[in-house]
């Protein structure tokens, strides 16, 4: 049976730049901080390994700084998670209704329900019942196939963010057997969160990786940005310069429910099968949690529609890279 694990759709990022490269983990490759007043932190954050590096000359405040951050990631995972029994999202999804939700969980809900409207359903944080249907489907020992075409309508009934009623009383589901992920969108709302706390504390020279990547200002103070490189599954490498931006990027080759990566978990909710226009999109914005979502969004639509939802988001572009060809578009 197919674990019950956080799925991911972590990519391989390289920050480059700022001396020799240095191997943390799998998915994440950081050069080596030679600046003294760097302060570097790792640990986890939704499942997913987790970075942050700050400058800051008193070492003893940068700790105490990350501690807080360590804190708000900790209350904001008990908000979001989906393998948290007493998360409001494991609490929304088994009972269907969710009474005097949290701030943080009523404007999740309100940048989930922008990007749900601006692509047209392709952002939809309902497809949690897709996903139970796929891993119960794959869990069954040699299965090569999709589930059947009658099962993917039969679930679609119960996928629709527009079913989704919320207000400060209350958050409820209009039919029965719905349920929500954020997990197209709570790391890089946590990563937001995050800088918000360094900035408010003066801290102008920030890279967060959790899961999401964002940096605030330069890597340098003479105004060298932070250098990103992303590996996708080909192994090319396409380098990005981050300077008071974000970077998300959505892969279905993060978790595949076969070993051909027809089936995924980045599903078009609007047909109930998993994305298969690209290998690997990845977005630039000023706020990664519109990168995230943006990411996620793009990865079910035709390069024109693309288009038309990154125009309607100044600050932002994206790198498409096909599925079953070594092609990359830039928008």
């Amino acid at each position: 049976m197919m674990p019950n694990l956080p799925i991911t759709r972590r990519r391989a990022f390289t920050v480059i730049g700022m001396g020799t490269g240095l191997a943390l983990f799998p998915s994440l490759t950081l050069s080596s901080v030679t600046a003294p007043a760097a302060f570097r932190w790792t640990g986890q954050a939704l499942g997913a390994k987790a970075e942050i590096i700050l400058h800051h000359p008193n070492k003893n405040q940068a700790r105490r700084l990350v501690s807080r951050c360590v804190d708000e990631i900790e209350r904001l995972e008990n908000i979001f998670s989906l393998y948290r029994t007493a998360s409001e999202l494991v609490q929304l999804n088994r009972t269907g209704r969710l009474d005097r939700p949290s701030h943080d969980m009523l404007r999740i809900l309100g940048l989930s329900r922008r990007y749900f409207e601006l692509s047209g359903g392709a952002f939809d944080p309902s497809v949690q019942p897709l996903w139970q249907l796929y891993s119960r489907h794959f869990s069954r020992p040699g299965t090569t196939m999709g589930p059947r075409d009658e099962d993917i309508k039969n679930v679609l009934k119960r996928v629709g963010f527009a079913k989704v009623d919320y207000s400060a009383t209350g958050i409820s589901f209009s039919r029965p057997g719905m349920g929500l992920t954020f997990n197209g969108i709570a790391q890089g709302y946590i990563t937001d969160r995050i800088a918000d706390i360094l900035k408010e504390n003066g801290l102008d020279r920030v890279l967060i990786n959790l899961g999401e990547i964002r940096a605030i200002g330069p890597a340098r103070e003479d105004g060298t940005p932070w250098r990103v490189g992303l590996s996708d599954l080909s192994g090319e490498m396409e380098t990005v310069a981050l300077n008071d931006l974000a970077i998300a990027t959505s892969s279905g080759g993060a978790t595949r429910f076969t070993p051909d990566g027809r089936y995924h978990h980045i599903f078009n909710p609007l047909v109930g099968r998993s994305a298969g226009i690209y290998r690997s999109v990845s977005v630039t914005a000023p706020l990664a949690a519109d990168a995230d979502a943006l990411s996620t969004a793009l990865s079910s639509l035709d390069l024109d529609r693309a288009r038309d939802v990154l125009s309607a988001c100044p600050g932002t572009a994206a790198i498409m890279s096909y599925s079953g060809e070594e092609k990359t578009t830039k928008i």
